[in-house]
C-alpha cells in the first residue's frame, strides 16, 4: 500500500485475475492504483461495515481488513463450506455469508462464534446478499430444475427463517451480478441483461420502480453505491468465450445510469467492488 493512501478514499476490486483485491484511490477523474493485498487461501468477494472496514471471503474463512490496512484485523473461520458472498448488518454488525453448504452463516458482532441458517428446500443458493436499513437479509437463490430461475429469498431481522419476496418483474439470470441497498430500495443486477432494477420492498413484495441501464457494462459481476455514483465491475465486450478477458470498472451517475463518467481498465476480473471511506461520520461498529 502507498504512503498516503489510508487517508484517501479508497476502491476495492476483487480480481481473481491478478490473484487478489486491487485496491485504487476514489479520486475521479484518475483513480490511480495504491496497492494490493494478497490472500493466503485466495478471495472471493467483499462487503464492507459502517465503520468502513473491508471484508473478503476466502475459503472456509473470512478476513477482515481496517480502512488502508495491510494486515488483518481478523480472521473469522470454521464456515462450514466456501462462502459466495457476504453482507454485514448497519443495525447489530452480524456479518452473514451465505455458502455452498446451502446455508448463511452468521458471525455476530465482534464475536468468532457463528450460527448457520440452511435454506429450505426446493431453494438453492445462488450467491449475493445484502442488508437494509432494518436488519432485513436479501439473498439471491434458485428454484426450479433442470432450467433454474432466480428467487428473492429474505431473513427478516430477528427471525431465524427465509421468506420469499415477490418480484414484479423477473431476472432473465438464475444468479444476479449482485444485489444491493441503496438506502431506500433494493438494487440486483441482471448479468444477462446488463441492467440493474431498482426495487421497493413492501411485506413479501418488491415491486420495480426503475431500470438503470449502465451503458457498455457487460456481463456484471458486481456493483457498489455511493451516494450518487454507481461503481460497476464488468467486462468491456459480451459474452464471447471462456476464460473472460477485457475485464473493467465503470462509474456512472446514480440513479441515472447511462454513459459513463469514470473508469479503470485493465482489471483481470473483476469480481465485486466497494468503497471505503476516510472519514465516516457513522463509526457504527
Amino acid at each position: 500500500m502507498l504512503r498516503g493512501a489510508s487517508a484517501e478514499d479508497l476502491l476495492y476490486i476483487m480480481d481473481p485475475g491478478t490473484g487478489g483485491i486491487d485496491v485504487y484511490s476514489d479520486t475521479p477523474p484518475k483513480y490511480k492504483l495504491v496497492g494490493f493485498l494478497s490472500p493466503p487461501n485466495g478471495y472471493n468477494y467483499l462487503c464492507i461495515n459502517r465503520a468502513q472496514d473491508i471484508f473478503a471471503t476466502a475459503g472456509y474463512s473470512v478476513v477482515e481488513y481496517k480502512h488502508g490496512a495491510t494486515s488483518p484485523l481478523r480472521i473469522l473461520g470454521g464456515l462450514p463450506s466456501g462462502a459466495n458472498s457476504c453482507a454485514v448488518d448497519p443495525v447489530t454488525g452480524t456479518l452473514a455469508l451465505p455458502n455452498y453448504s446451502q446455508a448463511v452463516t452468521f458471525f455476530k458482532k465482534n464475536s468468532g462464534r457463528h450460527t448457520n441458517i440452511p435454506v429450505p428446500k426446493p431453494y438453492a443458493l445462488g450467491g449475493k446478499c445484502a442488508y437494509d436499513g432494518s436488519g432485513n437479509l436479501f439473498v439471491g437463490a434458485l428454484i426450479g430444475s433442470p432450467s433454474a430461475t432466480f428467487a428473492l429469498l429474505e431473513i427478516p431481522h430477528n427471525s431465524k427463517q427465509f421468506v420469499e419476496i415477490k418480484l414484479d418483474e423477473p431476472l432473465d439470470t438464475d444468479i444476479s451480478g449482485g444485489i444491493v441497498w441503496d438506502g431506500k430500495y433494493l438494487d440486483i443486477a441482471d448479468s444477462k441483461q446488463d441492467i440493474i432494477y431498482q426495487f421497493a420492498i413492501a411485506g413479501n413484495e418488491g415491486s420495480l420502480k426503475a431500470k438503470i441501464v449502465p451503458q457498455k457494462s457487460y456481463d456484471i459481476t458486481g456493483f457498489f453505491v455511493e451516494g450518487t455514483t454507481l461503481v460497476v465491475s464488468a467486462f468491456n465486450t459480451p459474452t464471447t468465450s471462456f476464460p473472460r478477458t477485457g475485464g473493467i470498472v465503470n462509474f456512472y451517475d446514480y440513479p441515472a445510469g447511462g454513459k459513463k463518467t469514470g473508469v479503470i481498465r485493465g482489471v483481470g476480473y473483476p469480481y465485486g467492488v466497494v468503497v471505503s471511506l476516510a472519514k465516516t461520520k457513522d463509526p457504527g461498529r
